[in-house]
């Protein structure tokens, strides 16, 4: 008889088993482990499989709405702003479910209830978590902003300038966002701290609540904003005859800042719960660490913030597609919509008959012109 020693998430245990014994009976006994694993922290597992999906369903939504998005027309600067959020919508989908696949692998595999791991591991993902999060409150007040300075330009060829202003907003964000977000994780590199989650591992692990608060403020004012000037450019539009160069560019608000307002209905949803669900979830400092990661996943809504806005974006881009297929825009091969939008009006304008003045009427305008304008300067 040969005896086995196996270390188990409860207490070790000894299995004596004949020589004779298959090694599939062994492996049965680490994967009822694993089983046993998930029995105990089945919530803190189905969480994780979640994140996890979010995350990764996020990755593949905006890589769709991106090359959806191929055959539309946005202003330079706009186009800036956009790739910098898309952008960080796919960083944060990366950064979170790269470090929940982590755990989720450990979590079944590892022999021990807790798995202590070096802060140092997981200063990155932290890094960018917190920088991406910023990002999306910061850039979806950059876009309006720019959108309100496009109005104040009309008529002024803001149109065909280049996308200087958007290159400065997402540079200045991408900045500003990750040079906080390291200064606040940097004691967690420095120390060299163990925890057991490199975004659950203590509360407000990714933003800290004073701060969230004014983000929240932010996010609320921004949703306010957009709507504000989405409404002044429709009433700008009703009101008065503009040339065909400023009717284009009042259009193109009211286009982007529709796109616009429901990504930040969503933002401010997302910020208002972060900053709330502290209250309805409270965390006394006696918990277990288990049910303490399990509220804080729940309260982190930002997996959930990246799929609805991809998704989203997604759905109004191919929205858009179908319009110009229909004939709103003609599909002329890959052109610049301005000109596309030029040439259309320039059509429907060649197709109205003229009407020529009868012999009476030429007449009565000869003799009725007075003697000093007929004379040639």
């Amino acid at each position: 008889m040969t005896t086995y020693t196996t270390s188990t998430r409860s207490p070790t245990t000894v299995i004596s088993v004949n020589s004779s014994t298959s090694i599939s009976t062994i492996v049965a006994g680490i994967n009822c482990d694993t089983v046993d694993y998930v029995q105990r922290y089945y919530p803190i597992a189905m969480m994780q499989i979640i994140l996890l999906i979010l995350s990764f369903s996020s990755i593949f939504l905006i890589i769709g709405g991106r090359i959806a998005q191929h055959h539309s027309y946005f202003h330079p600067n706009v186009k800036k702003l956009l790739k910098t959020y898309h952008g960080a919508i796919l960083m944060y989908g990366v950064s979170l479910g790269t470090a929940q696949l982590y755990h989720v692998m450990t979590s079944m595999s590892y022999e021990s209830c807790e798995l202590l791991i070096s802060c140092r591991l997981c200063f990155g993902f932290r890094v960018i978590a917190t920088a991406t999060v910023l990002i999306f409150c910061l850039l979806l007040f950059a876009i309006p902003f720019e959108r309100s300075i496009a109005t104040q330009h009309l008529g002024r060829g803001y149109e065909n300038r280049k996308g200087s202003i958007g290159k400065w907003f997402s540079w200045s964000t991408v900045t500003v966002s990750l040079v906080f977000s390291i200064c606040y994780h940097w004691s967690d590199f420095s120390k060299n701290r163990v925890c057991t989650h490199c975004i659950y591992d203590q509360n407000r692990v990714l933003i800290p609540m004073e701060l969230m608060i004014w983000l929240t403020g932010m996010s609320i004012s921004s949703l306010i904003y957009t709507f504000g000037l989405w409404i002044f450019n429709r009433c700008k539009l009703k009101k008065k005859t503009y040339s065909l160069a400023i009717e284009f560019q009042i259009n193109q608000n009211l286009r982007i800042l529709h796109l616009v307002l429901p990504l930040s209905l969503l933002t401010s949803l997302a910020f208002i719960w972060y900053s709330i669900s502290p209250k309805w979830f409270k965390i006394s400092m006696d918990i277990d660490p288990e049910k303490k990661q399990f509220h804080e996943m729940v309260q982190n809504i930002f997996p959930l913030y990246t799929l609805l806005s991809s998704s989203l974006w997604l759905v109004m881009m191919i929205s858009e597609k179908k319009k110009k297929r229909i004939g709103l825009v003609p599909p002329e091969a890959r052109k610049d919509e301005k000109d596309v939008y030029f040439k259309s009006l320039d059509n429907q304008w060649s197709k109205v008959p003229s009407q020529k003045p009868s012999v009476k009427m030429q007449i009565l305008t000869v003799f009725s012109t007075p003697r000093n304008s007929m004379i040639v300067a």
